[in-house]
């Protein structure tokens, strides 16, 4: 294997995760602005793209999703092949990621559901307390959830990953290019034939996220070197550039349904995809040799051992900080309501320098249950691995996708839906339950 490509336990990949998760992390502290009351009590929130609108450039550098689509598929495509040359069905080989997704999921879910009951409760018997902590946690309610599109959309991607590894077979390179015209098809079908609808865009939600993932597989397979890396860049920030002049909306995040190139995803989606994999295949080979330095690569290992869970409760840590604040009237602190006012950037970065300081006894936590993990001895009797009915890993997936979407939706201070989500939940991880082995890491 190459020194530009991936290989099992790549250092460059886990520091890549470790990297994007911290980006996703801090862009959405930095999106997020609580609005003080003149009692210094919180208002309400707003979004830094609704309320700067030059904030929509800063996307292009903090949408990393498709880079955890990349990378994800340049680990598990060598996975999957090595499984299926040993005769493992997709159904085994999927099952283990299926639950690794799902299982952190439903108890976020529980958490929440546990949490918003209670304090429903508490108002419903008139408890001290109770209605102001209902009332600032419905300003968080849809933000709590909406992050959790990208488990759905792993899901999906990494239940295509063979059709994407027999696409390769056959195309190579061409693959991806292939997947570009159809995603331009598909949004020349919306944009100029049927009135911008977004419903005709819904095809891209899938052809426009297996572009990272067919160019991972690509970086897999492919002697790709910094020639290639250049190229895939410039076409990407190409792209961009070209589909801003072409009208379509600056912002890779955020926006309500059809106003952004997220829901339906569009090109730019695309172009920001291709850019990024051309910068890890340019990068990769000086970023090695540096995470070959033990200090270096420390921090991206206690990073991979808190991903899920920071990911997941990061946001968490927003409504707890602003109750706290309001209880002492002082949000103003961390307000943010005029850009440009002098004020604006010293207050964003007390509120993310704050939720750091709250989060890190979390993630100190979350760093011990997983030493504590890894300290578990490990079964000395070989189990033979039972694959669970393709059709059964199949439900427990499309489980995960439609209790995601319920949430998403939802938000969680809507309690029947968010008792349906995490039923959903449940469901698919009892349904993905592996009966043996361990599984390769998502």
């Amino acid at each position: 294997m190459g020194t530009d490509r991936p290989s099992t336990r790549d250092r460059y990949a886990d520091a890549l995760r470790a990297g994007a998760l911290l980006v996703v992390i801090y862009g959405h502290w930095l999106a997020t602005l609580p609005i003080a009351r003149a009692d210094g009590h919180l208002g309400d929130t707003a979004h830094l793209l609704h309320t700067w609108a030059g904030s929509a450039w800063l996307t292009w550098a903090l949408q990393v999703v498709p880079l955890f689509v990349f990378v994800s598929a340049a680990v598990n495509a060598p996975s999957l092949t090595r499984a299926t040359a040993a005769g493992t069905p997709f159904a085994a080989w999927f099952q283990g990621r299926l639950h690794g997704l799902a299982r952190p999921v439903a108890v976020y879910l529980t958490g929440w559901l546990v949490i918003a009951g209670t304090l429903r409760t508490g108002v419903a018997l008139d408890v001290n307390g109770a209605e102001g902590a209902w009332r600032v946690l419905g300003f968080f309610s849809t933000s709590l959830t909406v992050h959790l599109w990208f488990i759905a959309m792993i899901v999906a991607t990494q239940a295509l990953l063979p059709w994407s590894l027999r696409f390769d077979g056959k195309a190579s390179w061409r693959a991806v290019f292939a997947l570009l015209g159809a995603a331009a098809v598909v949004d020349a079908a919306r944009f100029f034939l049927l009135g911008d609808s977004p419903l005709a865009g819904l095809p891209n939600a899938i052809i426009v996220w297996m572009i990272p993932q067919q160019l991972g597989v690509l970086w897999s397979r492919a002697n790709l070197t910094r020639r290639h890396g250049t190229g895939f860049a410039l076409l990407g920030i190409v792209g961009l550039f070209a589909g801003v002049a072409a009208g379509y909306p600056v912002a890779l995040v955020g926006g309500d349904i059809g106003d952004n190139n997220v829901l339906p995803p569009t090109l730019m989606i695309a172009a920001v995809a291709v850019m990024q994999a051309g910068l890890v295949i340019l990068l990769a080979r000086p970023a090695r040799a540096l995470l070959e330095r033990r200090s270096v690569y420390a921090p991206v290992q206690i990073l991979g051992a808190v991903g899920m869970p920071l990911y997941l409760w990061h946001k968490s840590f927003e409504p707890l900080l602003a109750s706290v604040l309001s209880v002492f009237g002082k949000v103003g602190i961390v307000a943010g309501e005029q850009p440009g006012d002098p004020s604006f950037w010293a207050h964003r970065a007390t509120w993310i320098l704050l939720l750091t300081v709250a989060v890190l006894p979390f993630a100190a936590w979350q760093l011990k249950k997983a030493a504590a993990e890894r300290a578990k001895p490990k079964p000395t009797v070989k189990v033979e691995a039972v694959a669970l009915s393709s059709v059964r890993v199949r439900s427990a997936g499309a489980a995960v996708v439609l209790g995601v979407l319920i949430a998403m939706v939802a938000g969680v201070t809507s309690l029947p839906q968010m008792a349906a989500a995490t039923a959903l939940m449940w469901t698919a991880v009892r349904a993905s339950q592996p009966t043996s082995s361990r599984a390769d890491r998502p």
